[in-house]
């Protein structure tokens, strides 16, 4: 670990991510994920979600809300994504 950034590759034989790499950086009272090639499995196949800018929240460049959508769609958190699908 350097400077609160641990990398660690995710777990290749995880049911429900595909996920190229996972970089989990240590803030103090919480932990921020930063997914790299961020993809999850489905009964159709690999849903591989974009990284493509959305906002700005205390200083970060959070992910597009209709790439999250997508995201809790194929894992099955419809609430979570009608949540974010009304805020667009």
């Amino acid at each position: 670990m350097a400077m609160g950034l641990d990398a660690q590759r995710a777990p290749g034989g995880h049911p429900q991510f595909a996920t190229e790499t996972l970089f989990t950086i240590d803030a103090g009272d919480h932990s921020i994920d930063v997914l790299v090639g961020f993809a999850i499995r489905t009964q159709a196949g690999i849903v591989a979600i974009p990284a493509r800018a959305g906002f700005e929240w205390n200083g970060l460049v959070m992910a597009r809300a209709d790439d999250w959508v997508v995201a809790y769609r194929a894992m099955g958190r419809d609430a979570r994504a009608q949540l974010l699908d009304g805020a667009n």
